[in-house]
């Protein structure tokens, strides 16, 4: 397939490996009534390219749904996204700016944003549970962390390994 991907707003959800590998070239747009993405549901569709809107309908993005997309170049998540899965956004090495994480978010998934370029400080959701094994790894651009908020409990192994522009001071909660 080349060109855009541009899913029907009849469609509520996108399965399991959907999309995974296909060839398009140019833009996706994702209807403002999707429901739900499975695991690896736009993965590796390498040559996708432009911003990444993922509807405010969604609440959970599964594994890996757009991991290896490497020429995606922004990201706008829901305002009320709860979970961000494993692997989700692994590998997307263009994605680039400031990644606005929703006040929404509970748990980031291991690995979620491995590999990504996003820059500038990372400002963690004061709801914040759990940031999963590896889950910034190689996100080499950032350079702080805002903190981290009470109701964080969980801060797996190597969340920031390799995050070499991270610099300053970083708080904890008491």
């Amino acid at each position: 397939f080349t060109g855009d991907l541009v899913i029907p707003d009849s469609v509520k959800d996108i399965g399991f490996h959907a999309f995974y590998g296909c060839g398009f070239d140019g833009t996706l747009t994702l209807p403002d009534g999707l429901e739900h993405i499975g695991n690896g549901g736009i993965s590796y569709c390498r040559r996708l390219k432009g911003a990444l809107a993922i509807p405010d309908s969604i609440k959970r993005i599964e594994n890996n749904a757009f991991e290896g997309d490497e020429s995606l170049t922004s990201l706008k998540l829901p305002a009320g996204i709860e979970y961000i899965c494993s692997g989700t956004f692994r590998g997307c090495k263009s994605l680039t700016g400031e990644l606005v994480l929703p006040e929404s978010l509970l748990v980031i998934g291991d690995q979620a944003f491995a590999g990504t370029a996003f820059t500038g400080e990372l400002k963690l959701p004061s709801k914040l549970i759990s940031i999963g094994q590896s889950a910034f790894s190689a996100c080499k651009s950032f350079n702080s962390i805002s903190g981290f908020p009470e109701t964080l409990t969980h801060i797996k192994d190597s969340a920031f390994s390799t995050c070499e522009g991270l610099a300053g001071e970083l708080v904890f909660p008491d």
